[in-house]
């Protein structure tokens, strides 16, 4: 239980820190193109760690919200003012849908086998912080609050691998991961934010019940969903 939950406290001074950023950019009016604070500059202003600074670039990255140069550093980015984010989302699917096809068949290989792993090795405490992520997400719905739901839904998803207690099959997980996260912030960006919901609750029923075949199942047809929007959205 102690992993996960100090995970989800870390979405918290994420959440935070992008938030401090945003605030960054208003407050000196920053224009598209214009340079952000270094990864070690936030630290220093914000007094957080470095991975904690990392992981708020990256999500900032993912909502096309900045722009990293190697070498010369992070920049606002050009879509950081547009206000029609769906077309912004629906434009992104029809440039990426492709190589997002192949990560989601990647996904629906190794995934529904993890919760087949998983639930006969979670413990009471796992399954009980993978409802405190469900019930974080739902409020992060509630709220509207993007960051956090990229987040929640995310950590959803990493705490059943790593619950499988399979080291490979973890870190196969961990590369997909950062690939989709630009594809979460997009598919919440065209009205798909409550999705999600549902699948979730019925998945971890499935651990309630200990029924590795319902939560493989289960899984299936969550993932189906994602790749059947995905096909829809990146047709022009």
């Amino acid at each position: 239980m102690n992993k996960p939950l100090k995970s989800i406290a870390r979405i918290s001074v994420v959440d935070q820190a992008i938030q401090n950023l945003q605030n960054y950019i208003t407050d000196n009016n920053l224009q598209p193109g214009d340079k952000l604070p270094t990864e070690k500059e936030v630290c220093e202003m914000m007094g957080i760690g470095r991975s904690t600074a990392r992981e708020a670039y990256r999500m900032l990255k993912a909502m096309d919200y900045v722009t990293a140069i190697q070498g010369k550093g992070i920049f606002l980015s050009d879509k950081y003012r547009k206000n029609d984010s769906n077309e912004m989302a629906l434009e992104w699917f029809r440039e990426n849908g492709r190589s997002m096809i192949e990560f989601m068949e990647v996904r629906m290989a190794i995934e529904p086998m993890a919760v087949r792993l998983a639930i006969p090795r979670a413990t009471d405490s796992d399954i009980e912080a993978l409802e405190k992520t469900h019930f974080l997400f739902q409020q992060a719905l509630n709220d509207k609050n993007t960051v956090k739901l990229l987040s929640y839904d995310e950590l959803f998803h990493n705490q059943i691998m790593e619950f499988t207690d399979n080291q490979l099959m973890i870190r196969i997980s961990q590369n997909i991961t950062e690939c989709f996260r630009s594809y979460r912030s997009k598919a919440f960006a065209v009205d798909k934010m409550g999705n999600a919901v549902t699948p979730h609750a019925k998945i971890i029923d499935a651990f309630h019940k200990r029924d590795t075949q319902l939560g493989y199942n289960l899984m299936i047809e969550h993932l189906e969903i994602s790749l059947e929007d995905i096909l829809k959205y990146s047709t022009p």
